[in-house]
Order: structure tokens, then C-alpha cells, then sequence
């Protein structure tokens, strides 16, 4: 069933998992915009545990997300001050406040697109609150994961924490997609490389948009056949591109360390259902 105007595409589930190519692939579509990542309630937490903050608190995350992520805040944190002072907040509403800033005024952009894997954990009160948005979750075998995240500069310092990542984010992932299956779709990494054309197509009619197998030519593929995105603009702003390549790190997993991984994964997957994509 097709989505009503005004809309929004939210994209979110494990790091590293193709969560920017599949943003990159939806932005193909004349009728979507995108919004820049804006790690909202990631920030969020990192202030209270609560969906609903005061005006001091909300003034506080909007600072966080301009100066950190270089998300404009400015008419949201302007019509925040004039709140009264005891006023409170709910963050589910401010988050898509938020993103309605990022609309263009070209009006044939009508469902609007934002990408922030640690948005996962929210999803649930967002689902719950507001009905003018579906939302694809992306996944990716524990090791294949593993294996790319250790490499990142922010990745834990742990493959113990690595694993318990993974643990949890499939266990949500797993529990959102049977509380709302009409709603919230998975999107595997390998599926999104191995056949993109099929996941693909199968993200825009889920999403009710018109699929053409064109938007895959602005993608680059390796010599391996594995697909990657062309680099996004908003990457660039809000990437300290220097600390990455000051503090990239380049390993794989020991031996150890992958034994490691599978005693803490090899259930969980067991129990989600993502056995048949389990990699040894």
C-alpha cells in the first residue's frame, strides 16, 4: 500500500550493515529527500533516559546536535526558547519537528528519509506515537560485522562488547519486525550485495515508491562484485576526516577472537531466525 504524502522512510538496525547504501539507493527516487544522519536519541541518552525532557534539556540536545553533528537546529531552538520555562518535551514529537526542517520547499519531494542505526532502540515509542512513517531495518552476519566494525575509529574496545551488540540489536531488530510487520522491514547486508537489484526492489515497493533497476548505476562495485555507495556530501560535513585517518584501525579477527564471537552469537541467531545467514 502506497504511503501518504508527508511521509518518512527511517532507516536504522546494526552499524556497518549497508544502512548508507540503502539510504544512498532511496535518495534515487524523484519523490524522496534525504535528511542528514542526526544521531537524535543517541544524543538524547546521552542526557536522560526519558522520552520526555524540559526546555533546559531540549535547549541542551539541540546545542549538542548542531555543534557535534552539524545538524541545524536554529527555528527549533529558537521556537524552544520562547517555551515557558517549566515546559516539557516530548522527544518523539521534537525528533520529527526536527527532521521537517530538512524539507525542501520543492514539494515533489514527498517522503522524507533519515538514516541513524542507533535509532534502533527508539523505534519502539516512535511506532508507537506517530503512523506517517515505515522503517527498514538493515542486519549482517556477526562476523562479517565484527570484522568491519573493528576497523572503524569508534568501534568498542572489546570483541566481547562487539558480540553483545550484535545480541541485542538482532534481538530488537527480530522483536520490531514481528510487532509491526506491515510497518518495519529487514534488509540484509548480503542480500543488498549479492542481489541488490531484488533487495532493492523490494525496499521501494515496501516503501511505496516506484523501483527502477537505473538507480543502481550511481553505485560503484568492487572487482569482488560487492557494491558500495558513492560517497554522501553529509559524510563529509560531519566526518573529522583527518581523525579517521589518523585513528583508522587495521586488523581482522584472530582466531580467538572469532571463537569468541560465535559462542556469544550462535544462539541469538538460533532464536531470530538468522541461522541460514550464519557465517563460521
Amino acid at each position: 500500500m502506497p504511503l501518504e504524502p508527508d511521509e518518512y522512510i527511517l532507516i536504522a538496525g546494526l552499524p556497518r550493515s549497508g544502512s548508507t547504501l540503502l539510504q544512498a539507493i532511496l535518495n534515487q527516487s524523484d519523490s524522496t529527500f534525504t535528511m542528514p544522519e542526526m544521531h537524535f536519541f543517541e544524543q538524547a541518552k546521552k542526557i536522560t533516559d526519558s522520552l520526555q525532557m524540559s526546555r533546559i534539556e531540549v535547549l541542551e540536545l539541540l546545542e549538542n546536535l548542531n555543534n557535534k553533528w552539524n545538524i541545524s537546529t536554529g527555528s527549533l531552538a529558537e521556537r524552544i526558547q520562547s517555551y515557558p520555562v517549566n515546559s516539557t518535551i516530548d522527544l518523539c514529537d521534537l525528533y520529527f519537528q526536527l527532521i521537517d526542517q530538512h524539507h525542501p520547499l520543492n514539494g515533489e519531494f514527498r517522503i522524507g528519509v533519515e538514516k541513524t542505526p542507533g535509532n534502533l532502540f527508539a523505534l519502539d515509542e516512535l511506532l508507537n506515537r506517530q503512523s506517517n512513517f515505515k522503517v527498514i531495518l538493515t542486519s549482517r552476519n556477526p562476523l562479517d560485522f565484527a570484522n568491519s566494525l573493528i576497523k572503524q575509529y569508534w568501534s568498542p574496545d572489546s570483541i566481547l562488547k562487539i558480540s553483545r551488540l550484535w545480541n541485542q540489536s538482532m534481538c530488537k531488530i527480530n522483536e520490531l519486525k514481528n510487532r509491526y510487520p506491515t510497518r518495519v522491514m529487514v534488509l540484509d547486508y548480503w542480500e543488498m550485495i549479492s542481489q541488490p537489484e531484488q533487495a532493492f526492489g523490494s525496499a521501494y515497493r515496501f516503501t511505496g515508491l516506484d523501483w527502477k533497476k537505473e538507480y543502481l548505476s550511481d553505485i560503484n562495485t568492487k572487482t569482488d562484485e560487492f557494491v558500495i555507495p558513492l560517497e554522501t556530501e553529509w559524510k563529509a560535513e560531519n566526518i573529522n576526516q583527518s581523525k579517521v585517518n589518523k585513528s583508522v584501525k587495521k586488523c581482522s579477527l584472530s582466531l580467538k577472537q572469532r571463537l569468541l564471537l560465535h559462542r556469544e552469537c550462535f544462539m541469538t541467531a538460533f532464536s531470530v531466525g538468522y541461522i541460514r545467514r550464519y557465517k563460521f
